[in-house]
């Protein structure tokens, strides 16, 4: 059975999810989707695919890394996404899967928005530095360094984000 003959005859858009046992952004991302896929429960359809265990589905629709994403409506690919997303980016990409936004939609915040968390603290571990009178400026900006660091790691966004 090919990929296409599995999505073949669904009603609802599909999100495919590619995934590897080995892949730690994959085990990452599995509770987010098993969350969106309960929240969305009766609208989208989950599918996951191992793709050691079924290399030729990943080769039909050319995954070439894991983890991906991809959403298919009436058979035909929506939108499609590699690496990880945290939970806001997931629930745009099962959004855009509903046809409630366009699936143009960015999925995750866009770079300048971690670029500046990472520059502040920069500048403000640099200022601490050279003036001794606003040396406690050095824990406001390794905080905001560990705050921008965080939204990085998926399996933070896993543990403790609601």
């Amino acid at each position: 059975m090919t990929l296409a003959q599995r999505l073949k005859g669904t009603d609802r858009p599909v999100v495919v999810q590619f995934h590897a046992p080995w892949c730690g952004p994959c085990k990452a991302l599995a509770p987010l989707v098993t969350r969106l896929e309960e929240e969305f429960q009766g609208r989208v359809d989950v599918v996951r695919v191992d793709v050691d265990a079924q290399p030729d589905f990943a080769k039909e629709v050319g995954v070439r890394g894991v983890p991906t994403l991809i959403s298919f409506k009436d058979g035909v690919e929506i939108r499609r996404h590699t690496g990880g997303l945290d939970l806001d980016g997931l629930r745009v990409f099962f959004r855009s899967a509903t046809g409630e936004l366009k699936a143009t939609e960015p999925v995750g915040k866009p770079a300048w928005h971690l670029a500046a968390k990472i520059g502040s603290a920069l500048v403000l571990l640099l200022v601490a530095g050279r003036i001794p009178e606003v040396a406690w400026l050095r824990w406001v900006g390794f905080g905001m360094l560990f705050w921008a660091m965080r939204d990085l790691c998926l399996a933070c966004q896993t543990v403790s984000r609601p």
